[in-house]
């Protein structure tokens, strides 16, 4: 059974990248706690990977930009009863902006485009804006989320629904408030890089890790429901 789940997670795209990305950030925190303790050799090393690691999640969020553009048509087309749907648009076109921003920093590094050295920063900070900006806003709304299914659930008790009703609710409050534990950790990796708090690596290499695992973690449950 464990075979198969490992074989579906890896099968999609989604549970690939996930996967890369807390190695990413498992390697951004040995290759600083390494260099911190003077290990030169393990922190070259280390490095060399985390490019590496790097590179490889770029080439698979080719496309995922438009993913997101789409994930955002859908939902301003269908108009879902969930009264705060505006958010999700805004966060998935700010995140597609992220991406493109992010893919046009690749393209430089490959020498495809040539960008001036102060043109390279700006759109790297521009990126980190749209990157934060999609956090916060993913926050805001599972603040919003979580306090209407606190309040369904008071409303749940006092009126006697099914246990099954509840546990639903129950259920639904635990996946809001780990969402909000990951946004939370995932904020501080562009504020950091935009200098908004103290930069440091360890703080993003630890952050990155929970929020990652977190995923993994989602991701596999998703393909264990599968039939």
């Amino acid at each position: 059974v464990k075979i198969k789940i490992a074989s579906r997670l890896l099968a999609k795209t989604l549970g690939r990248d996930k996967i890369y990305r807390f190695l990413q950030y498992t390697l951004r925190l040995l290759q600083y706690l390494a260099e911190q303790n003077g290990h030169k050799n393990a922190h070259v090393r280390l490095l060399h990977a985390l490019q590496q690691v790097t590179v490889a999640r770029k080439m698979i969020r080719i496309g995922k930009q438009i993913e997101f553009l789409d994930a955002a048509s859908t939902i301003l087309q269908k108009r879902p009863k969930d009264p705060y749907y505006e958010l999700p648009i805004a966060r998935y076109a700010a995140l597609s902006g992220w991406l493109c921003l992010d893919m046009l920093q690749w393209l430089h590094s490959l020498k495809i485009i040539q960008l001036q050295p102060s043109t390279v920063l700006s759109v790297k900070k521009a990126g980190w804006r749209f990157w934060l900006s999609g956090i916060v806003i993913s926050f805001i709304h599972g603040l919003l989320t979580l306090r209407d299914v606190e309040a369904r659930l008071v409303v749940a008790k006092h009126s006697k629904e099914s246990k099954g009703e509840i546990k639903s609710l129950y259920q639904a409050r635990f996946k809001k408030v780990r969402q909000l534990v990951a946004d939370s950790c995932d904020l501080l990796i562009p504020s950091s890089y935009l200098e908004m708090i103290p930069k440091n690596d360890a703080l993003v290499g630890v952050a990155g890790c929970i929020s990652s695992a977190l995923a993994v973690r989602d991701q596999i449950q998703a393909v264990a429901s599968l039939p």
